[in-house]
């Protein structure tokens, strides 16, 4: 493609500085198995050993071209000391396209490895050219031997000079606007400035809209005899007629625009306000360095020359990763009019470091709100719980230096603990304390893991609590109206109810039935049920003793029910209190969930 010119380039450096003249490094010693450099066609594969960048890393790597269009083929692949270069030359077709997988296999399966990929490395000797708009598609794979997820992230992706010849005037011109006289007023002068927008970041959102080579200076523009200069600057001037001096950017709706002899790119419209609104359209935003590319989707990358180029995608943790690189402009410096994605000597290289496994441990702490013990979508997290990793003796387990032990939840609820190394004893606890406003639990305090030297992360480890408002044993007292002389309670099972009655002559008694439920996931114990029975200067409550009291775990009042499990203080003002000895519940929705309290009473005048 064409270079920029030296006085251009001169002008570049000085605006950027030239740190950003170096290509990227750190990629790891890549050896191929037929030569330092080996060709490839589609569907075929090359082989080789690497040493990650870190030095602590090898194994054997195998480069697969998937699919190839638009490109002379074979391919060439490159190793040596920073990285494995893969060159894919033009043919002068459109809609131009490759696809690369690289396949790992370390020799020590337990190291975490990191897949780099950028456009071309520092060191190599064939890294003339540049880069054109175009979409790149990352799927890879999860190591399964390290048990961890891969994923991909933005590692460096700094603002560098665009190239000219790739990106054209939608992307580097602007808008210049009318140039104003003396004391304000407007001179018969429009502007339109070429190749000012110089440096931007490299890779960017994906984008439907549709993206076109031009350049002002390649255009002529008709309006009653409008004038064109194209000045050494790169600044592109309309001189209009001086009938029309006073016309504003409306204007430019009547102004047309042509193609001058021998000029390249494509635009859609030959209506001027058309082509000043594509050039002032927003662009695709710019990826954030630490941004995640989710498995399968797609990003943008601009025309940048290769020596200029500094971007770097880091995928951790792959299997294999596979990278789809296609070309989206339409038009093109090479000719004029509608080619879509001509690209010319794309570049794109793969790098490798390796880390010793670290061990990560997390979960959430969350707020349970329907008590079934697990974390829904809807239920938020519970900030300020605090969270040990423990030997499960009670001694904390040291961790490394970027987290802490004991911890706190954040204010998603969220916690972690990373592990340099695996403890002695691969047998850990998550212990949680509970927040003051969230006291109950709907699952257990204490979560055991047993820790394997080839998993390397364990999530998902949740703690629900709940407020106690929303307590987990729920108390429902009914009462009805019965024969004093009543034989048995069974009979009256059906009758009780929670409106207020009244109990008239000393033949009606009261009898009363607490419900005992447990709404949780988790056993109660030690549960304790406490009834003051209704007292008054003039009136007295006395606990008939027959039938007896009893507690009935699990609902049914039968044989099985115990009259010994309930007992009875009276206090020197005659006040009549019944209690149960403590029982336990199982969780909601076993047999021995609930528990039903029986009394009957007779409410007297002292």
């Amino acid at each position: 493609m064409k270079q920029l010119s030296k006085v251009g380039v001169v002008l570049l450096a000085w605006a950027y500085g030239s740190s950003v003249w170096a290509a990227v490094s750190g990629l790891g010693t890549f050896t191929l198995d037929g030569g330092t450099s080996v060709p490839i066609s589609q569907g075929g594969s090359v082989s080789g050993r690497y040493v990650a960048a870190d030095g602590g890393g090898t194994g054997r790597f195998t480069l697969t071209m998937n699919a190839s269009n638009g490109y002379t083929l074979p391919a060439t692949v490159t190793g040596g000391s920073n990285g494995l270069m893969i060159f894919n030359d033009q043919n002068n077709n459109s809609n131009d396209k490759f696809s690369y997988t690289l396949s790992l296999t370390p020799d020590n399966p337990t190291l975490i490895n990191t897949v780099k990929i950028t456009q071309t490395p520092t060191g190599y000797s064939q890294v003339d050219g540049n880069s054109e708009l175009a979409r790149q598609t990352l799927s890879y794979t999860n190591d399964a031997a390290t048990g961890g997820t891969a994923l991909a992230i933005v590692a460096n992706n700094p603002a560098v000079p665009l190239f000219y010849n790739a990106m054209g005037d939608m992307f580097m011109g602007a808008d210049g606007g009318f140039e104003y006289g003396p004391f304000g007023g407007f001179i018969n002068r429009y502007y339109l400035k070429s190749n000012y927008n110089t440096g931007a970041e490299q890779l960017r959102s994906d984008s439907n809209n549709s993206f076109y080579y031009y350049k002002f200076s390649d255009l002529t523009f008709t309006d009653n005899g409008a004038r064109v200069t194209n000045n050494t600057d790169g600044t592109t001037i309309i001189d209009f007629d001086l009938w029309n001096r006073n016309q504003r950017f409306s204007a430019a709706s009547d102004i047309n625009l042509s193609w001058k002899s021998g000029s390249v790119g494509y635009l859609p419209s030959t209506n001027l306000a058309d082509v000043l609104q594509l050039t002032t359209s927003a662009k695709p935003t710019a990826l954030t360095e630490g941004s995640i590319i989710a498995n399968g989707s797609s990003y943008l990358s601009y025309g940048v020359q290769n020596a200029a180029s500094r971007y770097l995608i880091h995928v951790k943790n792959p299997k294999s990763v596979t990278l789809t690189y296609q070309g989206i402009m339409n038009g093109t410096v090479l000719a004029s009019g509608n080619i879509t994605g001509e690209t010319v000597r794309e570049w794109i290289t793969f790098g490798i470091e390796s880390t010793a496994p670290k061990y990560y441990i997390a979960g959430k702490v969350f707020n349970d709100g329907n008590k079934n013990a697990q974390l829904d979508a809807n239920e938020s997290g519970i900030a300020g719980a605090r969270i040990a990793l423990t030997d499960c003796n009670g001694k904390n387990i040291a961790v490394g230096n970027n987290s802490a032990n004991p911890t706190t939840s954040a204010a998603d609820g969220g916690y972690s603990f990373v592990l340099d190394s695996l403890p002695t004893n691969k047998n850990v606890c998550l212990v949680e304390t509970n927040t003051p406003n969230y006291p109950s639990d709907t699952t257990k305090n204490t979560i055991a893991l047993t820790l394997a030297s080839d998993k390397y992360e364990y999530k998902d480890n949740h703690f629900g609590d709940t407020t106690k408002e929303n307590g987990l044993l729920v108390l429902e007292k009914y009462h009805q109206i019965v024969d004093c002389n009543a034989p048995s309670l069974r009979a009256l099972d059906g009758g009780f109810v929670q409106t207020a009655q009244t109990a008239k002559g000393q033949t009606q008694c009261i009898a009363y039935r607490i419900k005992a439920s447990n709404t949780g996931r988790l056993t109660l114990d030690n549960i304790v049920i406490t009834d003051k029975l209704p007292h008054s200067n003039d009136r007295t409550s006395i606990l008939r003793e027959t039938p007896k009291a009893k507690l009935c775990i699990g609902g049914i009042l039968d044989n099985n029910c115990s009259d010994t499990q309930v007992k009875v203080s009276t206090d020197s003002n005659t006040e009549t209190t019944i209690y149960t000895q403590p029982f336990t519940l199982a969780p909601s929705g076993q047999p021995n969930s609930i528990a039903y309290l029986y009394f009957n009473t007779l409410y007297q005048i002292r």
